[in-house]
């Protein structure tokens, strides 16, 4: 039987990994105050994003252009590839540098919570907005700079 994903305030979204918990708990309380038991359950159930969730939460946040164009130039990628044509050459190209872009608002972004751009986290944030650029579902969920480990498909 599937849940019902819980309508969490944007706020949580938005919200560092090390203050996450801390949020979420005052989003359950409010929950139980209006007598939303089972929401606050749901809510409870939320775990923490990891930082490179996080880092693509708010690249979708702050930058859904450069997002879109990522996930339209993978796109383009897999249409190239499936037609074998010239074009894949300039698609990934134009891939690449759409991920340069992402990669450089990324370091920002990890900078203001105290965090370098390790390789293996440049590798995660990589194949997690890979992921959302070749699977509808996450991108959909990525679109909304609203993804959380409980509210993304299953891998």
């Amino acid at each position: 039987m599937a849940t019902r994903r819980v309508d969490l305030p944007d706020e949580l979204y938005a919200t560092r990994p090390a203050e996450f918990t801390k949020a979420r708990e005052a989003v359950v309380e409010q929950l139980r105050a209006a007598g939303k038991m089972a929401q606050a359950r749901q809510a409870q159930r939320q775990r923490r994003p990891t930082v490179a969730l996080w880092v693509v939460n708010q690249l979708a946040r702050q930058d859904p252009k450069a997002l879109r164009a990522f996930i339209d130039t993978v796109q383009r990628t897999l249409r190239a590839q499936r037609a074998g044509g010239s074009d894949l050459q300039a698609s990934l190209a134009q891939q690449h540098e759409s991920m340069r872009r992402l990669s450089q608002h990324a370091q920002a972004l990890l900078g203001e919570v105290g965090r370098t751009m390790s390789p293996d986290l440049v590798r995660r944030i990589s194949a997690t907005v890979l992921g959302a650029a070749v699977d509808p579902r996450a991108g959909r969920a990525f679109s909304t700079a609203r993804s959380m480990p409980s509210t993304l498909p299953p891998t």
